[in-house]
């Protein structure tokens, strides 16, 4: 059974998301069971930021959906423009 809850994002994030025509409750909802059934880990064994390539031993790592991929906090706040939803962060 599916229920109803509130998520808080910035505004222009979501207007993006609607340009996209995103279905936020569904990429919401395939990143959660991507994380919690370790599907995340699985796809990204490397654990580098794909932008830079630093490792997660380096820095702190992000995860982004719905592109699947890691990237540094560094490297986020350069494309945060590109960034349509952000989901978890990992370190090690």
């Amino acid at each position: 059974m599916k229920v109803h809850t509130n998520l808080s994002i910035e505004n222009d994030l979501l207007e993006k998301a609607k340009a996209r025509q995103m279905n936020l409750s569904q990429v919401l909802e395939k990143a959660l069971n991507n994380i919690i059934c370790g599907k995340v880990d699985a796809k990204q064994e490397e654990k580098f930021c794909k932008s830079c390539g630093k490792s997660a031993t380096e820095t702190e790592l992000t995860f982004l959906c719905p592109e699947e991929i890691w990237i540094c906090n560094h490297c986020l706040k350069g494309e945060i423009n590109k960034v349509p939803i952000v989901i978890g962060t990992r370190r090690g």
